[in-house]
């Protein structure tokens, strides 16, 4: 869907982003005074050493503190997120003194941490993508710009927590068009990248994450994207992983955008789990639809269940089946929709992992009835550790008949030049354009830089 921005209210929200932005450096250098010299946190670590962890010792928060719920949420998940982004990550190169600044704001964050419970991220997105063919937009550039909050209000040292997440998201276009037009430009089914368009400043997320009953219960209530909690795979991120949509996102699920909404996850046993939700069916990212949502009560509804056994050999696996159903809504006049999706992810070994996807649409209301997908994805090759390489293929059955299967085949490479940049390369090649009838192939080049901290 296509969003249009009134000029008044962008102007507005840009604004209030630069505010908050402000207060938040403000923010980080607070705990320099609040904190003894004994209590300080030791000085982060050049790009290419052993990386300072983002938080204090035993804080139940640290990245990968309880394995038995990575890999279940996309990355696109504000709080997964947030926690990639504290991971720390080992740099390719040493650049020295030329990222001392974001040393110093990481610092001052991992202080702010430990002295109040709030992390402060910001994460900077840039991307530009060119097309060998096609009858309209051959190529586009955007940015996108994240300004995170995660506060830890409740139970801070604890298995249980109660964190506050507020997230405000910026996206523009760099040049004439931005990188969301080039689907439409080659006439493909999926967008040639999810996201990257021209909305503006918004308020993404306003929510509650609760954890309960030693970590077996997780909650979320507020303002969020519900496709941000199920039927994805370990590498649905247009950030740093895949940028095509049949690979970035659940392409055939009509998810609502930002809303209104409850998620649940109950893992009763290391190896099951089950996820629950409801959101608002009116969510709409760029507007507040909170008044829809009591009026109508229209509501986009999903479940997963999962099983993630440790597979001897191999290492860790998820096999889960995913369902949703979109009420029909009366303004506009849409149908309902309902459909599932089968995910398999697997670690092949330390290096090596796969995934693949299955998913169904009853009335399409997305214009896919079927889609495939498979991929392969590599841990450390060329340099860092934390590089990652993927190849996949996608197979899309459009709806209406009448138009052509289409098959997509996208490789990267990401690199992890140093500890807050990643430079990614990747290629699409789409075969059948579902909506080019005159086009067989289309090439699809894509480069992209990410700095977060």
């Amino acid at each position: 869907m296509t969003h249009r921005r009134t000029p008044k209210p962008q102007r507005s929200l840009a604004t209030s982003l630069r505010l908050v932005a402000g207060s938040a450096i403000v923010l980080l250098a607070l705990p320099a005074v609040a904190q003894p010299p004994s209590e300080m946190p030791d000085p982060a670590p050049a790009a290419n050493s052993a990386p300072v962890p983002a938080a204090a010792p035993g804080d139940d928060r640290l990245p990968g503190d309880n394995p038995l719920y990575e890999d279940l949420y996309p990355l696109t998940n504000p709080v997964e997120e947030l926690e990639e982004i504290y991971e720390p990550q080992l740099g390719s190169v040493d650049v020295g003194e030329f990222e001392s600044p974001l040393d110093f704001f990481a610092e001052k964050s991992r202080a702010l941490e430990t002295a109040t419970g709030l992390r402060v991220s910001l994460a900077y997105t840039m991307i530009g993508q060119q097309a060998s063919g096609g009858p309209g937009v051959r190529s586009g550039a955007s940015g996108d710009l994240d300004l995170m909050f995660d506060w830890t209000l409740l139970g801070r040292g604890t298995t249980d927590t109660g964190r506050f997440i507020f997230t405000v998201e910026e996206r523009f276009k760099i040049g004439p068009d931005p990188a969301s037009a080039l689907g439409g430009g080659v006439g493909s089914l999926t967008n040639t990248t999810g996201g990257f368009n021209d909305r503006g400043t918004v308020v993404r997320d306003v929510l509650w994450a609760q954890r309960l009953f030693d970590d077996t219960l997780r909650l979320w209530v507020g303002r969020m994207d519900i496709s941000d909690y199920f039927g994805g795979h370990r590498l649905q991120s247009i950030n740093n992983a895949f940028s095509n949509r049949a690979f970035s996102a659940l392409a055939t699920a009509g998810s609502p955008g930002h809303g209104l909404g409850a998620v649940a996850t109950y893992r009763p046993t290391d190896e099951f789990y089950v996820t629950v939700g409801g959101a608002n069916a009116y969510g709409r990212t760029t507007t507040s639809t909170a008044d829809r949502f009591f009026e109508d009560f229209d509501l986009f509804y999903m479940s997963e269940f999962g099983f993630t056994p440790e597979i001897e050999g191999l290492g860790r696996g998820r096999y889960a089946v995913a369902l949703w159903y979109l009420a029909e809504r009366e303004d506009p006049n849409i149908d309902s929709d309902a459909g599932f999706a089968l995910i398999a992810d697997q670690d092949l070994n330390e290096t090596f992992f796969a995934f693949a996807r299955y998913q169904w649409a009853d009335e399409a209301l997305e214009r896919i009835k079927n889609s495939v997908q498979v991929g392969l994805g590599i841990n450390g090759l060329l340099g860092s550790q934390d590089n990652v390489t993927g190849v996949a293929f996608g197979f899309a059955d459009p709806d209406p008949d009448g138009l052509r299967d289409e098959k997509v085949i996208e490789a990267f490479h990401r690199w992890q030049l140093t500890r807050y940049t990643q430079f990614s390369l990747g290629a699409q090649l789409i075969l059948d354009p579902s909506n080019a009838p005159d086009d067989d192939a289309v090439g699809v080049f894509t480069a992209r830089v990410r700095i977060a901290f």
